[in-house]
């Protein structure tokens, strides 16, 4: 039960946020920066996206467990997800930058969002560990 909600959570918080984030309050800054990618609600796929946050949820308790033997504390945990927020999105970002010349201020902002959000995801990973017990 802790291995499910270990996961379960931080995937739930990350998903709510970035709806959050992509579908209210970015909204209008990427049909005004990028119409081309910006989407009308009735084309999101929520089945893809929630895939999408279980393989990045998936893969950041992965990396989670193997980076930290003990409980990590709060700070750690959004330092980790912070990180991984950005490292993940930065291949978008060059390419939306590159392809669809989006500005890079609008790039920055959602950089800086990935990193909370994500941030926020490994707060509550650090907070729902439980570390391996060494005999």
């Amino acid at each position: 039960m802790r291995k499910l909600l270990f996961f379960t959570v931080p995937c739930l918080a990350m998903f709510v946020l970035g709806g959050l984030w992509n579908s209210v309050l970015m909204a209008k800054l990427f049909a005004a920066q990028a119409p081309m990618i910006a989407r009308p609600p009735a084309e999101v796929r929520l089945g893809a996206i929630g895939l999408a946050y279980l393989i990045l949820t998936a893969f950041m308790a992965f990396l989670f467990t193997q980076s930290f033997r003990k409980k990590p504390s709060s700070l750690a945990g959004f330092q980790f997800g912070s990180l991984f927020g950005v490292i993940m999105t930065l291949p978008v970002y060059l390419l939306l930058f590159a392809v669809w010349n989006v500005s890079p201020g609008a790039l920055l902002v959602d950089a800086l969002w990935h990193g909370v959000e994500q941030g926020v995801g490994g707060i509550l990973l650090a907070a729902l560990l439980v570390p391996k017990v060494s005999d």
